[in-house]
């Protein structure tokens, strides 16, 4: 068997909470007949065997501890604090996620690698085909309202609602995935990568048939 070699087998999806990420992974999945890794799996297998709590790996644990006042103010307020917070801990995560990466040229497999912790600048390090890489964001402001009306008709299967998240909130966390998706715009187009603003759904409305456009792009 011929194997093929790593930047034709791996395409990274990357970006903030919110934005569609997964559904997107999916739809490229169905296309290519890969299997979806989370960059979440990941962070959360390493927490369990680090034996240091202080380590930023941990960073956005802590903000679980904070009053309710505090916590709305770093979402909607500090936002940048909050975005770095998030970038710390992927940063703190990329030692054990550039692994798993570099594991694949031990099979001859098509993954899909998804997540928050998919840094621009850290997967830019890789041996990876750029065609392959997208990140995905929502810089629209009246995605807030996109996000609070999913939770509300999708409860079982919205991890916000599962945390009883006020709509308060949700506005909160909202207000930071558009600043993030800015973020990851910018930083996307510092290193060369595809950058997909999805605040196109907001306005066309056919969510799916939009997903399978930009996959079918991804694998051109």
């Amino acid at each position: 068997m011929i194997r093929m070699k790593i930047d034709d087998r791996v395409y990274v999806i990357g970006g903030p909470p919110r934005v569609g990420k997964s559904l997107f992974s999916l739809a490229l999945a169905k296309k290519i007949g890969g299997h979806i890794v989370s960059t979440d799996s990941i962070r959360h297998s390493i927490k369990k065997v680090v034996q240091d709590k202080e380590s930023d790996l941990f960073i956005i644990n802590k903000h679980r501890a904070l009053s309710e006042e505090a916590w709305l103010k770093l979402f909607a307020e500090d936002t940048q604090q909050a975005i770095e917070d998030q970038t710390r801990e992927s940063i703190a995560a990329w030692p054990a996620i550039r692994g798993f990466i570099t594991s694949f040229h031990d099979d001859n497999l098509l993954h899909i690698i998804e997540g928050v912790a998919l840094l621009p600048e850290l997967v830019s390090e890789l041996p990876l085909n750029k065609k392959h890489v997208v990140y995905i964001g929502n810089t629209n402001p009246l995605h807030i309202e996109t996000i609070l009306r999913y939770s509300q008709t999708n409860p079982e299967l919205d991890w916000m609602n599962a945390m009883n998240y006020s709509e308060e909130r949700i506005r909160a966390k909202a207000v930071y995935v558009q600043k993030m998706s800015i973020f990851f715009r910018n930083e996307a187009e510092k290193y060369g990568f595809q950058f997909v603003d999805f605040s196109i759904f907001e306005s066309e409305g056919d969510f799916e048939k939009i997903l399978n456009s930009y996959a079918a792009k991804l694998i051109a």
